[in-house]
C-alpha cells in the first residue's frame, strides 16, 4: 500500500517537473522573440539536448541558433557549460544559448568566457506579480556582488516555477568571445528606470554597423521588436 501510493507520488512529481520544463522552455522562447529571435520548440524525448532552435535576424546577418533551457534550484554550474559545448559539436556554425530560471554562477561564467564554443548567456525569469517591486528586487539581485552570490548561492528573489502563467522578463545577457567574433557589432546594455512609484530594469540588445558610403559613420540600431 505505502509502495504504490510512493510510486503515484513520484509519477506525480516527475509528470510535474517535465510540465515545468516545458511552460519555462515555452516562456524562454516568447521573450527571445521580442528581442528579433525566429525560434521553434523542439523539447522532447528525441531532441538531443537542444529545447530549441531556430535563427537570429540581425540587421546584417542572419545567425543559427540552437538553445537549451534550465530550470533548477541553484545558480548554474560550469558542467552546463560542458553540456552545451557537446551539443554544439553537432552543429557547426550555430550559436549555442543557455536558458536559466536561477542565472549562472561565477565558475560557470568563467568555463562560458574561456569556451572555444560560440555562446550566450541568458537569465530568463518568470513572475505572475506586476507590482512595480518587481523591478526592485531583479535590480538588487543584479546588483549583487559575485561574492554575495557565491555565499548565498541564490539567483532573483522573484523566480517563480508556475511559467505556464508568468511574465517572462529578461534579466541578464551574455555572450563569450567566440560569439563575439561571429556577430560583430552586437552588444548588452542595462538601462534604469527610476521614478517615484517604479524601479525598472530594461535589457537591451544593440547592434552597431559601420557605413562605408557615410564616411564610416556608426549606426547603433536596437534590436528588439
Amino acid at each position: 500500500m505505502n509502495f504504490t501510493r510512493s510510486c503515484c507520488n513520484a509519477k506525480c512529481f516527475s509528470t510535474s517537473s517535465v510540465s515545468i520544463g516545458r511552460s519555462y522552455e515555452l516562456l524562454s522562447i516568447d521573450v527571445l522573440k521580442k528581442y528579433c529571435f525566429d525560434l521553434l520548440h523542439r523539447g522532447s524525448s528525441g531532441d538531443k539536448g537542444v529545447d530549441f532552435s531556430g535563427r537570429w535576424v540581425l540587421p546584417m546577418n542572419t545567425v543559427p541558433i540552437i538553445g537549451q533551457c534550465k530550470v533548477s534550484k541553484k545558480m548554474l554550474s560550469p558542467t552546463v557549460v560542458r553540456e552545451l559545448e557537446g551539443v554544439l559539436s553537432h552543429h557547426a556554425d550555430h550559436v549555442g544559448i543557455l536558458v536559466a530560471s536561477r542565472g549562472f554562477s561565477s565558475a560557470a561564467v568563467e568555463a562560458f568566457n574561456w569556451s572555444s564554443s560560440p555562446m550566450m548567456f541568458c537569465h530568463i525569469v518568470g513572475s505572475k506579480r506586476k507590482q512595480p517591486t518587481i523591478w526592485k528586487k531583479l535590480f538588487e539581485s543584479e546588483t549583487e556582488t559575485s561574492e554575495q552570490r557565491n555565499n548565498n548561492n541564490k539567483a532573483a528573489p522573484v523566480a517563480n516555477n508556475d511559467f505556464s502563467s508568468s511574465i517572462g522578463i529578461l534579466l541578464s545577457c551574455l555572450l563569450n568571445s567566440k560569439a563575439q567574433k561571429i556577430m560583430p557589432g552586437v552588444s548588452v546594455a542595462k538601462r534604469h528606470i527610476l521614478g517615484k512609484y517604479r524601479h525598472k530594469m530594461i535589457v537591451e540588445i544593440l547592434y552597431t554597423s559601420v557605413d562605408c558610403h557615410k564616411t564610416n559613420a556608426v549606426r547603433t540600431v536596437r534590436i528588439r521588436q
